[in-house]
């Protein structure tokens, strides 16, 4: 292998420390390190020497992919670092964010975004003003709970009816009155059977109505609505009447109602009827001023229901007796023979009882 005598080589230079110095121009037909010879053109020697001082730096040629070792450290000073990497592995277990040559920088709100390509990016952000951990959608993070209980990280915001969260207590009692299988809005038809008075429901138990009562409020029996539409309207409920009677009138009075005078009932008289009394068997003349006295006024007879008539010691009914009229100085008695069962003979004993005047 050639030798460079550097005794001869006024263009280069070796210090004390073994720096190589060139000056000048050095030309090199064959260049080796480490026995490995260097390939690379002078126009390549040059295109690296350029890039690491005055431009970029690639490293593989023509898309052709190159790795790149580091054996100390990488101090970067710019202001971007981009990597385009499938899988990034980083052998220290804690990242330090917010650091600027080992220093942590003044307190800000740091964290992670992650993109999510046609949504709204997500993070996980340290919030200084809060000294809190948040996390979620960016803009509208939730604090993440990071106290002794529970033991899970979980968002501390309550669920809503549009976001997810923690359930409320309420919620959590609500949920638990919800029978397995309930469904929302289920309409109940009801129905009803008079005659029964079973009251039905299509999604739950029937039940029938009781009837009231003395004590118990229900429905009216028809029993009652008919004794309800025969009382008056406006009629009191066990309102006493209390009454009261004057001998010397014979008048009894009521406390609620109209007075009434009590006629005394007395044996008139009783006769004998002559054979000529008789008119067709039907009419019984009876002579007797006594009888017509008894009579309160002229025409007062015509009320047959104030007399009861006795044939022979028999009564006859109101029904057979046609009408009993004073004519002054007789009384005409007119049966209806086709009620009477028996027809008047001679010698029968007429008797009348009615009101004294």
């Amino acid at each position: 292998m050639p030798l460079i005598d550097l005794s001869r080589q006024t263009n280069l230079t070796v210090d004390a420390a073994d720096t190589l110095t060139v000056n000048g121009t050095l030309d090199v037909n064959t260049l080796q390190i480490d026995s490995t010879e260097v390939t690379a053109t002078a126009a390549q020697l040059n295109q690296l020497a350029d890039n690491i001082f005055t431009a970029n730096v690639e490293v593989g040629s023509n898309g052709a992919t190159k790795d790149l070792k580091v054996w100390g450290d990488l101090d970067v000073q710019g202001t971007t670092t981009t990597i385009d990497s499938t899988v990034i592995q980083i052998a220290d277990p804690i990242m330090q964010i917010n650091y600027t040559d080992g220093t942590a920088n003044t307190g800000a709100d740091a964290g992670i975004h992650v993109g999510r390509n046609g949504s709204t990016d997500a993070s996980l952000i340290w919030d200084e003003s809060a000294t809190e951990w948040i996390a979620g959608v960016s803009g509208s993070e939730s604090r993440i709970y990071t106290g002794a209980a529970p033991t899970y990280t979980s968002p501390i915001a309550e669920i809503t009816g549009t976001t997810g969260g923690l359930m409320a207590d309420a919620d959590a009692v609500k949920f638990a009155g919800i029978a397995s299988g309930a469904e929302v809005n289920v309409d109940t038809n009801l129905g009803y059977t008079a005659s029964t008075r079973v009251l039905t429901s299509s999604t739950g138990t029937d039940v029938t109505l009781p009837e009231a009562d003395g004590t118990n409020p229900g429905l009216m029996s028809d029993t009652d609505k008919d004794k309800l539409d025969g009382v008056d309207s406006g009629a009191q409920v066990n309102v006493a009447t209390n009454l009261s009677y004057t001998a010397s009138t014979g008048e009894v009075a009521s406390s609620t109602g109209t007075n009434v005078t009590i006629p005394e009932i007395a044996w008139v008289n009783s006769l004998t009827n002559a054979p000529a009394a008789y008119v067709s068997g039907t009419v019984a003349k009876v002579s007797s001023k006594n009888i017509h006295d008894s009579f309160h006024s002229t025409g007062t007879a015509s009320d047959k229901s104030q007399w009861l008539a006795f044939v022979n010691g028999m009564a006859v009914e109101l029904a057979a007796i046609t009408s009993i009229v004073d004519n002054v100085n007789d009384i005409d008695i007119t049966f209806n023979a086709s009620e009477l069962d028996f027809s008047l003979e001679s010698g029968d004993e007429i008797m009348l009882w009615g009101p004294m005047a």
